[in-house]
């Protein structure tokens, strides 16, 4: 038994042995062969908003297509410093607001297309003075997006706002009880979706008991340089390999959310005397949300009409001026990354071309520069009080 209980003890050690150097040469060669490997994502529990990025931090993504790194500003967005409320008011200032595909952790600042489309818009419209900005943050929809109004965006009065509509804005806008840290829901009273109700202003608790709490806290204790790569390898290796869910189709009626939102919307930028258009992404046709095959395309551009709130499709403008004859679905493979959902440089640049397209043929959409400045109109009125 002595004999047999070395065995077992010997082989153990060993065991553990070849597995920590297999464990540190593969550390070892993920630190060599992917040196900007390590995703890094601050964030902050913002009371009244959930879960939102640290202000004035390093943000780093990390995906087989491309490694970026930014930095956020003051208010905790992927976006160069917002104006001043005096320019803002000075300027045809233009807000675009959405979720990941406006966040583009993919890309440079610089890069993102409301930083192009103010540099277009000084090319080719220099007496408007366009200035832009960005709200985004990931997985939210535009029931959740109005708090970004609400706390930021009214502070500094834009002209003209855009919400960017993507694939999944419906199911983000039917979440319901702590999910992502989000801000607001719509409550459906008998009928018809009627307010807005924060879903909570302190933190959310954990999930998996007090060992997982314990196990993520010491994680995120641990400074990012010292973590395990091997650690981020694996998970990303499980993602590539656990089964999808798939889309489930959504009732027509489950839309209201989002017809609720755009409601609100408009009720936010009437006020204070700004214009609203959609500006639809070019993967919200082939999002099927209804039985019968009706796309998220469909859905988004009828509730914008019925609202007669302009509705631009990137997808179909890319196609209509794509300098050679193609197809909608090879356009649609080239505004993406190849195995990122999201817009790569050229869906960027898309995205701004149509937006500034449409500026040139609505001029007036920065007609009214300096009309907020004598408002008080209250938080909950508009967006042009102090």
């Amino acid at each position: 038994m002595r004999t047999l209980g070395r065995v077992i003890g010997w082989n153990a050690l060993l065991t553990v042995a070849a597995l920590s150097l297999l464990a540190l040469a593969g550390e070892a060669w993920l630190r060599t062969t992917r040196p900007f490997g390590l995703e890094v994502s601050p964030g902050v529990f913002v009371p009244g908003l959930g879960m939102h990025f640290a202000p004035s931090a390093t943000v780093r993504s990390v995906n087989v297509d491309f490694q970026s790194e930014s930095r956020t500003n003051s208010l905790g967005f992927l976006d160069r410093e917002p104006p001043s409320r005096e320019a803002a008011l000075a300027s045809c200032h233009v807000v675009v607001v959405g979720d990941s595909f406006v966040l583009a952790r993919s890309m440079a600042v610089a890069d993102k297309f409301h930083v192009l489309l103010e540099r277009m818009a000084a090319r080719r419209l220099p007496r408007l003075d366009v200035t832009t900005a960005a709200y985004a943050t990931s997985g939210v929809g535009q029931v959740h997006q109005l708090a970004f109004w609400d706390k930021w965006i009214r502070h500094r009065p834009p002209q003209l706002v855009v919400l960017v509509a993507v694939g999944n804005d419906l199911a983000e806008n039917r979440r319901r009880g702590r999910t992502r840290g989000s801000f607001t829901v719509a409550q459906k009273s008998p009928g018809r979706w009627v307010r807005l109700a924060p879903f909570y202003d302190d933190p959310p608790p954990a999930p998996g008991g007090p060992l997982y709490s314990g196990v993520r806290a010491v994680w995120h204790r641990t400074p990012p340089g010292l973590r395990p790569w091997v650690a981020f390898w694996a998970r990303d290796e499980w993602r590539k390999v656990r089964p999808s869910p798939g889309l489930r189709p959504l009732a027509s009626e489950m839309a209201r959310p989002t017809a609720f939102a755009l409601d609100q919307w408009q009720d936010r930028t009437t006020r204070a005397n700004a214009s609203l258009i959609v500006l639809g992404s070019s993967n919200l046709r082939w999002e099927l949300r209804t039985p019968g095959g009706v796309s998220a395309l469909d859905q988004f551009e009828r509730m914008a009409k019925e609202r007669s709130i302009p509705f631009i499709d990137q997808l179909a403008y890319a196609q209509a001026n794509w300098e050679e004859r193609a197809d909608i679905a090879q356009v649609s493979n080239e505004l993406h990354w190849p195995n990122d959902g999201h817009w790569n440089a050229v869906g960027h640049r898309w995205a701004a071309e149509a937006l500034a397209d449409h500026m040139a043929k609505n001029a007036h959409l920065c007609a009214a520069q300096g009309r907020c400045a004598d408002m008080d109109v209250g938080p909950n009125a508009g967006g042009c009080d102090e």
